[in-house]
């Protein structure tokens, strides 16, 4: 079982527990599954190996459409929403997405016309299903993150499968040595960008 299909299996044990709080938002694992399996219904023909560029501030909905993307087996590729327009317009040429994904139309007007299709969350409620995983090797790229470009043009970094799948149990080794002895269920609170890799 990889790290994706471990998170969703998460989700569903919490059931109605809270996951995320978002401001006076609670979001429980049932409801972050039925967003993530809506949103995967809703990106149509995006599989293997595509590209999808996501851009919005954090939120349980960035969560939920990324978790959508993994699902389907394409790449998210977060960018940062202070970025320029020329910027993420280079971006995107260079990692060639199938869609752009914005949080609002405040966000993707300045980027409807990169020649590419972009949609705004709301544009992603589909039909209530459930997330399904498809399955990758442990090579294949997961992500692109970009450098913020400060020591020249942005650079897309790509992580693996197998990068996050070695990753992820040594930095809950690391929390669970740093929280021995809480008893009370823990939070982590969320001061960087999602678009960032030490915050995703």
């Amino acid at each position: 079982m990889n790290f994706l299909e471990e998170t969703l299996q998460a989700l569903g044990e919490r059931g109605d527990e809270p996951w995320i709080l978002h401001g006076d938002r609670t979001v429980t694992g049932n409801d972050l599954l039925r967003r993530t399996g809506a949103a995967q219904g809703a990106l149509g023909d995006i599989g293997p190996g595509e590209r999808v560029v996501l851009l919005g501030p954090n939120s349980p909905d960035w969560v939920a459409i990324d978790l959508a993307i993994q699902c389907a087996g394409a790449l998210p590729v977060p960018f940062y929403t202070r970025q320029s327009p020329a910027e993420m317009e280079a971006m995107i040429r260079d990692c060639q997405p199938a869609m752009v994904i914005c949080a609002d139309e405040e966000l993707a007007a300045p980027l409807r016309n990169c020649g590419v299709p972009v949609r705004v969350y709301h544009e992603l409620d589909g039909p209530v299903a459930a997330p399904e995983v498809r399955e990758r090797p442990c090579s294949d790229p997961l992500r692109i993150f970009y450098t913020s470009g400060t020591s020249g043009a942005a650079k897309g970094a790509v992580l693996t499968v197998a990068n996050v799948n070695f990753m992820l149990p040594r930095t809950c080794e690391r929390l669970d040595y740093l929280m021995a002895g809480t008893e009370e269920r823990e939070r982590v609170f969320h001061y960087l960008p999602f678009c960032f890799a030490g915050s995703w």
